[in-house]
C-alpha cells in the first residue's frame, strides 16, 4: 500500500497523485465480468459494452500519473479479447482460415 491519503479513487502522495490499487481492482473485477469467455456473446458487443468503461475510467483517472498502467491495462484487455475471439473460432484450423482471410501470412506448420 502506497504511503498517502485516500481520496475518491486516488491516493494523494507528498509529490505525485496515484490511483489506488482498490479501483484498479475494481475496474478489472468488471472488465473480467464483460470479456467473460464462457459468455456467448459476439466481440462487436463485448467491444460495445466495453468500450464506454475504458473511456469512462481513463477519463476519471488521467489527471494521475498513469500512462503505464494504462499500457499494461490495456496489453491485458487485448491479451482477454484474443481469447474470447480464440473461444469462438473453436479450432486452428478455423483460426488459420480467419488470418488468411485477413491477409495475415505466416509459417505453416505441420
Amino acid at each position: 500500500m502506497h504511503e498517502g491519503v485516500e481520496f475518491l479513487g486516488f491516493v494523494i502522495l507528498s509529490k505525485a497523485l496515484v490511483v489506488n490499487p482498490k479501483s484498479i481492482k475494481r475496474f478489472e473485477d468488471k472488465v473480467r465480468r464483460i470479456t467473460r469467455r464462457n459468455a456467448g456473446r459476439k466481440l462487436e458487443n463485448i467491444m460495445k459494452e466495453l468500450n464506454p468503461v475504458l473511456r469512462g475510467w481513463i477519463n476519471y483517472y488521467h489527471i494521475a500519473n498513469i500512462k503505464g498502467l494504462i499500457r499494461d491495462l490495456m496489453g491485458w484487455i487485448r491479451r482477454r479479447l484474443r481469447m474470447v475471439k480464440m473461444i469462438q473460432w473453436k479450432t486452428y484450423k478455423a483460426m488459420h482460415k480467419e488470418m488468411r482471410k485477413l491477409g495475415i501470412k505466416g509459417k505453416v506448420w505441420r
